[in-house]
């Protein structure tokens, strides 16, 4: 949600969202080919922002058994980031629900870290209020808002 909100602010930006599939190939070097060309892409189209969704998956810790096509894709990610010709305004941002799984080195180009704790019932309750009232033909209480959330809980 935060990266939608952020690609909703930034006004002349492109937005691009990435997951590790859609960064991960089948042939020998192809995956590092993806990488090169999403921040080519990104250099060339400035101001850009990069949203990495699961980027567990994408920068794994070294330290865990990973495969040797793993570590080139961490390398190459790690050298793109600082081979920036320029990063003045190229952005790139992350998601996880891992974050002790990330390599060490990911987490020190990560400037800044937000924690996003998980919503307490008041908060669930609106999110469930929000979604279910916008998507739906069928508009829910207050009320049964709340009791979805404290049974979300459990």
């Amino acid at each position: 949600m935060l990266a939608k909100a952020l690609a909703g602010t930034a006004e002349n930006c492109t937005f691009m969202c990435v997951t590790a599939s859609t960064l991960q190939d089948k042939y020998v070097g192809g995956s590092e080919k993806l990488i090169t060309a999403l921040f080519a892409t990104a250099r060339m189209n400035r101001p850009f922002v990069i949203f990495i969704d699961e980027v567990d998956a994408l920068m794994t810790s070294r330290l865990m058994d990973t495969s040797e096509h793993a570590k080139k894709m961490n390398t190459q990610f790690f050298n793109e980031m600082d081979g920036f010709e320029s990063k003045k305004n190229v952005l790139v941002i992350a998601a996880t629900n891992l974050p002790m799984n990330l390599d060490a080195s990911a987490l020190r180009r990560f400037k800044s870290k937000i924690y996003i704790g998980l919503p307490n019932p008041k908060e669930r309750a609106e999110i469930f209020m929000h979604h279910v009232n916008k998507l739906s033909s069928v508009k829910i209480t207050q009320e049964q808002a709340m009791a979805l959330a404290t049974i979300s809980e459990k």
